[in-house]
């Protein structure tokens, strides 16, 4: 993934999520792992940031 390409409709290069992955890496994980699990997605996130 070229780390500065376009952000999406987020506005995150993918510079941002590669720099700080450390940091929110598990939460971001843990998020993935509930939707698998069948937890509903909130309706407030923006369905093109998945």
């Amino acid at each position: 993934m070229a780390p500065l390409k376009a952000p999406g409709s987020d506005n995150y290069h993918a510079l941002f999520f590669q720099k700080q992955w450390d940091t929110i890496g598990g939460a971001v994980c843990d998020w993935v792992q509930k939707i698998f699990d069948g937890n509903p997605i909130d309706p407030n996130l923006n369905n093109t940031s998945i």
